[in-house]
């Protein structure tokens, strides 16, 4: 049911299908719908539910996330230490990350849908892994962040990662140029203890948000 001004508007549900550990998203596109039930990731067209992808998955997954072309999935076990990517234009294809002892904290597509971050365990090191070529970009160090926000940041064209660090007790921020992965710029960080960063909507510059009990 949706609220439209003082009126309200009865939407059309389609039938119910299973997912575990609420994992089920909707595509960027939004027309497509994936789902993980057990060991089966599932890709359904959202109009008629009709199932256009079926894959068996190796690890118990807890986190499923569309590329932001919608032609890709990324499921990963982080309790594992496993990422697996998948396409849903050609059901054959698959990708295998694994981060081995080091662990994987958190795991996302890079905006390009080519590329996925991991982060470690503990705050290791930021991999970047390419697809296309299996080649992988190392930074090491980055910050400890804990909920939802990420120790790193695109910038809106996609061409820079911004990625926060912690050093001898304090902030530093790295730009990172995606086209060689090399650190374009390096500084330490006003703030005491950052808890997010942001590029700003020009790619300008980057914005720290500090952590509340720290603020002055």
């Amino acid at each position: 049911i949706a609220e439209e001004g003082s009126s309200l508007v009865l939407g059309t549900l389609t039938r119910s299908f299973k997912c575990s550990g609420g994992l089920c998203r909707l595509s960027p596109s939004g027309d497509l719908v994936a789902s993980v039930v057990g060991h089966r990731l599932c890709v359904r067209n959202l109009a008629s539910l009709e199932i256009l992808c079926l894959w068996t998955i190796t690890d118990h997954a807890d986190k499923l996330e569309w590329s932001a072309d919608s032609e890709k999935l990324l499921v990963a076990s982080r309790k594992h230490g496993v990422v697996e990517a998948y396409m849903v234009k050609d059901e054959a294809w698959r990708c295998k990350i694994s981060e081995g002892i080091a662990g994987i904290a958190r795991a996302a597509w890079a905006p390009d849908g080519l590329h996925v971050v991991t982060v470690s365990d503990f705050g290791i090191q930021l991999s970047v892994w390419a697809l296309n070529d299996q080649t992988v970009a190392v930074i090491d160090r980055p910050k400890q962040l804990h909920g939802t926000e990420r120790c790193y940041s695109w910038s809106n064209d996609g061409n820079f990662l911004a990625l926060l660090v912690r050093e001898n007790g304090h902030d530093w921020v790295k730009i990172v140029a995606k086209e060689t992965w090399d650190v374009v710029s390096d500084f330490q960080a006003a703030s005491r203890d950052a808890v997010s960063i942001q590029f700003t909507h020009d790619d300008a510059s980057v914005m720290l948000v500090e952590d509340p009990v720290q603020y002055e």
